[in-house]
């Protein structure tokens, strides 16, 4: 029984893994797009604040998936 609660948390960590990091791309995404349109500053104060939100929240993810193994 806890072999399949952990082979489920397991997969569970690998799927926030997987969402945190295409949230990252996504970002980075936006960020090169907004460049692009040389609206920097207003680049700044919306995109810039959301990349660095999940940047945190990807080094996160990625320290519980390293600890968990």
């Amino acid at each position: 029984m806890k072999k399949i609660i952990k082979d489920l948390l397991k997969d569970e960590n690998k799927i926030l893994g997987l969402t945190s990091h295409s949230f990252m791309v996504l970002s980075l995404i936006i960020l090169f797009y907004s460049f692009t349109k040389k609206e920097f500053f207003e680049v700044l104060n919306s995109s810039g604040f959301i990349f660095v939100l999940q940047l945190i929240i990807f080094v996160t993810v990625q320290v519980s998936i390293t600890k968990s193994n």
